[in-house]
């Protein structure tokens, strides 16, 4: 909850847009996987970051709105 008591306020918020590392890249494809594969990786450890912090009872729903919006990247 947030008490303001100004008409005097901003609120912005943040995004952060990155290139996949070429050298984490090449390091994964060295090792035998394929580049779209690596890239799957690299994109879903991210994305996992974010349902780090997502509590609710039911784990296997969490898990598959995890699994779709990885899904709907690669669309």
């Amino acid at each position: 909850m947030l008490d303001v008591r100004s008409s005097d306020v901003r609120a912005s918020h943040g995004a952060r847009i990155q290139r996949i590392d070429d050298k984490k890249l090449f390091y994964m494809m060295s090792k035998g996987i394929s580049k779209s594969d690596a890239r799957r990786l690299m994109i879903g450890g991210l994305i996992s970051v974010l349902f780090d912090h997502v509590r609710a009872s039911d784990e296997d729903f969490v898990q598959k709105l995890q699994d779709s919006v990885i899904h709907s990247v690669y669309q």
